[in-house]
């Protein structure tokens, strides 16, 4: 691999399970087992499952209307660290991107907040390795040498189809996409560990 882009919600950090403590159906810190599944990588229909008001969740209204610290402050995901670390010991930091989006509706402090997150959390030689791209639009970076990962099916499916590579991150929402992708825990494994 030539250049590693990875997500930010829900691969480094927690971001869908704080939100499921934030509306009081989990527990937080990586409790997903309140996310109905089926409903894919989509909050607001997973909140609204469980009860949450339509009137109130329109999925523009949802996302700009969560506080920043809702980025700011997810907490880091159980891989975060061990994954960081193996990829820093097998590439230049300068070959590792943190590749996130921003939804239509987010704030624009939203997009701070990632940067905040990323400063607060990770070694600072990835402190300016970041990409704040439009929902969607990951696939613009693929390439031959390229790998992307991710949580969302669509996002590795179109890196994928543009000449990428993809790992995605076991979460509720891509089950569905067994044996389709790399697995995030196969590839923890395969990185060679050079820090003891």
């Amino acid at each position: 691999m030539n250049h590693v882009f990875l997500d930010l919600d829900d691969v480094l950090n927690n971001f869908t399970s704080d939100l499921g403590k934030l509306f009081g159906v989990g527990e937080g810190s990586g409790d997903l087992s309140w996310f109905p599944g089926e409903c894919g990588y989509d909050i607001v229909s997973a909140l609204r499952r469980l009860g949450w008001s339509k009137d109130i969740l329109s999925p523009y209204l949802f996302w700009s209307t969560l506080p920043e610290t809702c980025w700011s402050q997810a907490s880091k995901s159980a891989i975060c660290d061990k994954l960081v670390r193996r990829l820093l010991a097998s590439y230049s930091a300068r070959n590792i991107t943190i590749l996130t989006s921003v939804a239509r509706g987010q704030s624009t402090a939203s997009v701070a907040a990632k940067i905040e997150w990323i400063k607060n959390n990770l070694p600072v030689e990835l402190h300016n390795r970041y990409i704040i791209i439009a929902t969607g639009e990951k696939w613009r970076l693929a390439g031959s040498g390229c790998l992307l990962i991710d949580d969302n099916v669509d996002n590795c499916r179109m890196f994928t189809e543009a000449c990428g590579d993809a790992m995605i991150v076991d979460r509720p929402w891509n089950q569905s996409c067994r044996g389709e992708f790399g697995r995030i825990r196969k590839m923890l494994n395969a990185i060679p560990n050079h820090t003891s």
